[in-house]
């Protein structure tokens, strides 16, 4: 499946799941499939570091939160 296809499916899931009551699991489950999408089809990596490891934002290269 592509990420157009993806996409489409998860909007219609988020359509329904926004006429269910607002409750914290609800936003929760919402988060949840939102970043699914990044998760299975995850943007383009530009600027690589030599090793190939890339250190996530908020952490040091020794894996310590900043």
């Amino acid at each position: 499946m592509n990420k157009e296809s993806y996409q489409k499916l998860i909007d219609e899931d988020l359509e329904w799941l926004n006429q269910q009551p607002r409750t914290l699991e609800r936003m929760h489950i919402a988060d949840i499939v939102k970043e699914s999408i990044d998760f299975h089809y995850p943007k383009p990596v530009d600027n690589l570091p030599i090793s190939g490891v890339v250190v996530p934002k908020g952490t040091s290269t020794d894996g310590a939160r900043l």
